[in-house]
């Protein structure tokens, strides 16, 4: 999964690509801010004393004089000069509680790096759209991914919804931002043999603002991480009215996985399915049916239909791939993403990916559940744990460089600075990504900031154990897949083995209660004990898992391999068909379905099959073989 994540969420070398002015800066030894003074300085006369004034006061004059200027000049290179000189003074010397200014520093500083990649004819138009329209401004530009997104077709969308609806935009600067950064480039989706391609993303603006009674959560204050799982819809704008007129009642989404019937002619037979041979559409797939991949691409387009956030979803079972249905879930006060209902039991203990809507790439399904969380945080909270965490970026950015951080500036009255700046290292990185937690617990980049860096080595045990503890209580009750996807890969960093292996028993204990979490500790756990060369310690980790949790998850399978290739190598082999047994039974054997023969009962059971054979017990082999038969046999009957 690693792999999928790739470094570009990270974000560490660069938050943005630096102009040329700060190219020299660096080679200077100087930070951006430094640079600018240092500009500043050799075209006026010192000055006498100013007032000091507000931080508040200053962040603003600043930012406003600096976007004035560019209205004037176009010069985007020195107004980024300018902000990112900003935001690094905010970063050295500002306490986290005035977030509301690092908020300003970055969306200002962002707008002008990102229209500074668009067409002039076109920013001509767009800079002083979006000084006119700010809350328009400040959510599109803190929710575009620095190095990960083309800002040029994101703001070309932006212009023709602009010129079509104008200032509507900014009441709307959810839904309008949440289109512009999922819809920038053409989206397609491929279903098996079919494929579906979104609609004019004008249109599907339209289409909710018109429906915005009758969508579930409502348009206005759905946070953009959650609308994005809304409008990257590839449905019609005619089949999603159909689906609207439907389903408007019946909010439960999974339960519309299990409405299309299944293909079984196609599954078994190979023959080809009806939906594709009368048209891939919600309403035939309906009427026709289909396989997995149909069921799920039917219940999130339903959902999206809906305003409800959905999330197709894949993952592997043995050897079979399967799609299944992620929704957001209200229930009273309590909201959540619900991966459990639409999918088929054999699958529910495998842990998917979800192509994100923004990056086009496969992510945990863990990552997506924590995005309920932004629903009870305010747009403020969101915007300026954002903006804490692009702050963090810069130290961070500093401390690769050799740079020191800048001077305070000198008009800002002491009460509104820190009585010591921070440094250009990674303690100091942290103190504002814990901030940028405090402000919004489902700021993933921040997490995922603080994981790289224990993967890298760059974090003491003291700090890896702090920002353990820190997750755990923002994050293990209510969302302990994203939790342990975290801890596990800083687990794993930890060099010293008895040290880890103390970690990994922490860890441990925090998940007792999710069996598919602690097993897959264990099996870390045991891969640990592999690499330090002390297989019998490897191989009591495997057993654990076959003993306690046999039921959850694909890891019983990787399990028995490991410990079967264990106690060869101690020489033990006469005690594998008994290992092999004895987890079959423990092994709860599944209800008849089409996907009965890659449960971990039917996998398990065609193995301990072959090892009977190839320790001699031919006839206690076909027995068990007739038991997989039968049950098969069963499967194709429903």
């Amino acid at each position: 999964m690693r792999s999928l994540m790739a470094a570009g969420l990270f974000i560490l070398a660069l938050l943005i690509a630096p102009p040329p002015g700060a190219v020299v800066a660096a080679m200077q030894g100087q930070t951006a801010s430094q640079q600018h003074a240092a500009e500043a300085g050799d075209q006026a006369q010192p000055q006498a004393p100013q007032p000091q004034i507000s931080l508040a006061r200053y962040v603003g004059e600043r930012i406003e004089s600096t976007l004035d200027r560019l209205e004037e000049d176009g010069r985007y290179d020195r107004a980024l000069l300018d902000l990112v000189g900003l935001l690094d003074e905010l970063a050295a010397h500002a306490d986290p509680r005035h977030h509301e200014q690092f908020r300003r520093a970055a969306a200002a500083m962002r707008m002008v790096h990102q229209l500074g990649q668009v067409p002039a004819q076109r920013r001509e138009a767009l800079l002083p759209y979006l000084r006119a329209n700010p809350r328009l401004a400040s959510t599109l530009a803190l929710a575009v991914a620095p190095d990960r997104q083309a800002p040029a077709g994101v703001y070309e969308l932006l212009d023709r919804l602009r010129q079509r609806h104008g200032a509507r935009l900014n009441t709307y600067a959810n839904l309008a931002t949440a289109i512009c950064i999922v819809h920038d480039r053409e989206l397609r989706v491929q279903v098996n043999e079919n494929s579906a391609t979104a609609a004019d993303p004008v249109a599907l603006f339209e289409y909710y603002v018109r429906h915005e009674s009758r969508m579930a959560l409502g348009l206005r204050n759905v946070p953009p991480q959650l609308l994005m799982y809304v409008v990257d819809t590839t449905a019609t704008v005619e089949e999603l009215t159909w689906a609207l007129g439907r389903y408007q009642d019946d909010r439960e989404v999974g339960r519309r996985y299990f409405e299309v019937r299944y293909d079984f002619n196609h599954l078994r037979r190979g023959t080809p399915k009806r939906v594709t041979v009368e048209g891939f559409n919600l309403p035939n797939i309906l009427e026709y049916g289909g396989v997995c991949a149909d069921q799920a691409y039917f219940a999130v387009n339903v959902g999206k239909a809906m305003g409800i956030p959905t999330a197709y979803t894949v993952g592997r079972g043995a050897d079979l791939g399967h799609a299944w249905v992620g929704y957001f879930q209200v229930r009273g006060r309590q909201a959540r993403w619900n991966f459990d209902v639409g999918r088929y039991r054999e699958f529910q203990d495998i842990r998917g990916v979800v192509r994100h809507p923004q990056y086009r790439e496969w992510i945990p399904d863990a990552f997506v559940s924590l995005q309920a969380e932004m629903l009870g945080t305010s747009r403020e909270a969101r915007q300026g744990s954002i903006a804490l965490a692009d702050a963090a970026a810069r130290i961070l950015q500093w401390q690769r460089q050799g740079l020191e951080p800048p001077p305070a500036p000198q008009r800002i009255r002491r009460a509104d600075l820190l009585s010591r700046p921070r440094s250009a290292e990674v303690g100091s990185a942290l103190s504002l990504l814990e901030a940028a937690v405090n402000q919004n617990p489902a700021n993933k980049r921040a997490w995922l900031i603080v994981r790289h860096l224990a993967e890298e080595g760059e974090l003491s045990t003291a700090q890896l154990q702090r920002w353990a503890g820190t997750l755990e209580r923002f994050c293990g009750r209510d969302y302990p897949d994203f939790a342990a996807n975290i801890l596990i890969p800083m687990v794993r960093s930890i060099p010293d083995v008895a040290r880890q292996n103390a970690m990994w028993e922490r860890v441990y204990n925090f998940f007792r209660q999710r069996p598919d979490i602690a097993a897959e500790i264990r099996f870390a756990q045991a891969r640990m004990w592999e690499e330090a060369d002390q297989p019998w310690r490897a191989g009591r980790a495997y057993e654990d898992i076959l003993a306690n949790f046999p039921n959850s998850g694909p890891f019983v399978l990787e399990a028995l391999e490991r410990s079967e290739q264990t106690l060869r190598r101690l020489e033990q082999p006469q005690r594998i068909p008994t290992l092999y047994g004895q987890t079959w039974q423990r092994i709860r054997r599944p209800t008849p379905t089409a996907y009965t023969n890659v449960s971990n009962w039917y996998r398990v059971g065609e193995r301990y099959a072959e090892v009977l054979e190839e320790f001699g017990n031919r006839r206690q082999a076909q027995e068990i073989r007739s038991r997989l038969a039968e049950v098969w046999r069963g499967s194709e009957q429903q």
